[in-house]
């Protein structure tokens, strides 16, 4: 009995609480990682602006929005779905709880730029080196006629919500 009141009967529990914490710290961690790549409705007017700035000698030709769909992320991490609005995300398997995905939206866009293939370099050069995480989907290069070029890209950022841009 002596040995019994000697001994601290929380030491288990203070063990098991750390451990928590230090999971817990290594999720938000991975988490931070995460969302600082994520552009919300109120930076991407920013970001727009950032990303059309044209560089001289290039011209934008167009520019498209395409819908926001929605990227159900499971807390296995061994499934992605990607529906729009109105489907069954994940449609034939079993729906995780909402505590354990994470809803992300794709705002894709479409930019067609001409200017020849040095400046069009350049402009390519400069979007990578944006403070703001694009992500690339699709590349299409096309001479027209020589030194005139036609690029258009496929970009689409992530963000938690579903509005493309803020006020």
């Amino acid at each position: 009995l002596q040995e019994a009141l000697n001994s601290d009967p929380n030491t288990k529990t203070n063990q098991q609480i750390e451990q928590y914490k230090a999971q817990l710290d290594r999720v938000d961690e991975t988490l931070l990682t995460l969302t600082s790549e994520l552009i919300s409705p109120n930076q991407m007017r920013d970001a727009l602006i950032e990303l059309l700035a044209v560089q001289p000698g290039v011209r934008l030709a167009s520019f498209q929005i395409e819908p926001a769909k929605p990227l159900v992320l499971k807390a296995d991490k061994t499934q992605v779905d990607e529906g729009t609005e109105n489907e069954k995300v994940g449609e034939g398997t079993e729906v995780a709880s909402p505590e354990e995905t994470v809803m992300l939206y794709r705002h894709g866009m479409e930019i067609k730029l001409s200017g020849s293939y040095f400046k069009l370099r350049d402009y390519l050069t400069a979007l990578e080196n944006l403070r703001w995480r694009f992500f690339w989907q699709g590349f299409d290069y096309q001479l027209e006629s020589y030194p005139k070029a036609e690029l258009t890209i496929r970009v689409y950022s992530l963000s938690t919500n579903k509005d493309f841009i803020g006020v």
